[in-house]
């Protein structure tokens, strides 16, 4: 039916920007008016909090644009991306909605500009606390490079994000 690759990718990203804006809107304010649970994390309870926003940003949204340069050469990847983060953004607003979770003892708020000006609608949020998106977006972006070492490279940052986001509680 839709042949036209650059018709089927906008579809997409309209799907997209709607789930988005509509789910993420929903769910803050459910989200906001409920308590959740602390899970007795012995990892996090071993750190003392540290604020890593800035790294955290820089290695994800420098890793993703990265990626992107790669990736928009291939539309047909370019497609699968756009389709695995829709995918990706309904597990996490479905996880967000059925396990309600509270922010750790001394959280530090991840700062992240683009977020929270989009998606956020200018809120800090701490209630997105399972599971990463950061991390789970470089993942997607990494499984579909074909080059190896560049391939590594993201996912040892995807790895090094986790650990952040698990240091800064």
């Amino acid at each position: 039916m839709l042949n036209n690759i650059k018709i089927r990718i906008a579809i997409w990203l309209i799907i997209l920007a709607l789930i988005v804006s509509v789910f993420s809107h929903l769910l803050l304010s459910y989200s906001a008016c409920r308590e959740g649970f602390v899970i007795n994390d012995l990892l996090i309870n071993y750190f003392s909090a540290i604020n890593f926003s800035i790294p955290i940003f820089v290695l994800t949204y420098g890793s993703i644009v990265a990626c992107l340069i790669f990736i928009l050469r291939k539309s047909n990847l370019f497609e699968i991306v756009i389709v695995g983060y829709l995918l990706i953004t309904v597990f996490r607003i479905t996880f967000l909605y059925f396990i309600p979770l509270a922010p750790p003892i001394n959280i530090i708020p991840l700062y992240d500009p683009i977020l929270e000006t989009s998606a956020y609608q200018g809120q800090k949020i701490c209630i997105d606390i399972f599971f990463s998106g950061h991390v789970s977006a470089m993942v997607l972006f990494a499984l579909m490079l074909e080059n190896r070492n560049f391939k590594a490279v993201i996912f040892i940052n995807a790895f090094v994000v986790g650990l952040m986001l698990i240091m800064q509680h």
